[in-house]
């Protein structure tokens, strides 16, 4: 939780880590990379659903990636619900095989409800190309 200006409000902030995690080191709330990501799968990714800008930042719509050694870190919920994080997380879980975790939570995310959930909402699931892993 992060304490908001003038004292009297908190923000519940959660992140999402993106990589080959060990997901059992994940439920103690540590970060055990199995092994790295493929980055030009990642840049892939990132160029279908998101931007990279000027200075080679990488969003995903207002929320910036963070690019670790073979992980990513992405807002996802703070003020604002990210959902072209959930996307691009979903998106990358199909072509790698990855994890997704909210690793100070102890929780191994599983986006398939929270996407269907969007969808029951009449809004459109991501496409995922299985034909390119």
């Amino acid at each position: 939780m992060e304490w908001k200006p003038g004292g009297k409000e908190y923000i519940l902030l959660h992140s999402l880590t993106i990589g080959h995690l060990d997901t059992d080191e994940v439920r103690r709330g540590k970060l055990r990379l199995l092994r790295p990501l493929d980055m030009s799968v990642v840049m892939q990714a990132l160029r279908e659903i998101g931007t990279v800008d000027e200075q080679g930042h990488s969003w995903l719509g207002r929320a910036r990636v963070d690019i670790r050694d073979g992980y990513l870190v992405c807002p996802w919920l703070d003020s604002y619900r990210h959902q072209l994080v959930e996307d691009f997380a979903w998106r990358l879980q199909s072509l790698t095989g990855c994890a997704v975790a909210a690793i100070p939570h102890r929780e191994v995310v599983d986006l398939a409800p929270i996407l269907a959930a969007r969808v029951s909402n009449d809004r459109a699931l991501p496409r995922i190309d299985r034909s390119a892993s």
